[in-house]
């Protein structure tokens, strides 16, 4: 008599033991940690790898690296979008055929400067959003660089088991 194994996901999804001694039931949701009391010798089919605390923290570090660099990306775009509207302002102010006072924003205020002074602030906010954009890429640059080490590292030792992309 072959026996029925049931699995975390309900009465429906049954499986037969090949070999048909005693019922086989999972012990958790995963359905190759096998209850001992069936004396069932069936090997699971797929072999899971060991995962010592060292691997877990590579796995921990390339997560958080992951998750950083997505944050960053998001702060590079903002920068890039705020370097863009510099740029626009600079093409015009430079248009401008007089030198009126213009208004600058300054954080989340406008304040009205003289022209030569808003060229003043418009070209050091350049230099600032340019070196910002800069910092950012090369922040990025390292933490790729590292997690494709973690990558090489971790593929080497868990081959397609585990997914990092």
């Amino acid at each position: 008599m072959s026996h029925v194994v049931i699995d975390d996901r309900g009465p429906s999804a049954k499986q037969r033991c090949s070999i048909g001694r005693r019922p086989r039931t999972y012990l958790s949701s995963n359905p190759f940690r096998l209850d001992p009391a069936c004396g069932c010798s069936q090997k699971p089919k797929r072999l899971t790898t060991l995962r010592l605390s060292g691997d877990q923290q590579r796995i921990n570090t390339f997560s958080k690296l992951n998750r950083r660099c997505e944050d960053l990306e998001e702060r590079l775009e903002e920068k890039k979008a705020e370097r863009s509207a510099l740029d626009d302002l600079e093409q015009e102010l430079e248009l401008s055929l007089d030198e009126e006072p213009v208004f600058y924003k300054v954080g989340e205020t406008f304040v009205r400067l003289p022209f030569n002074q808003a060229k003043k602030r418009l070209a050091a906010d350049q230099a600032t959003t340019s070196q910002a954009i800069e910092a950012l890429q090369n922040q990025l640059e390292e933490h790729a660089e590292e997690m494709k080490q973690l990558k090489i590292t971790l593929y080497g030792k868990f081959g397609k088991s585990i997914n990092l992309d």
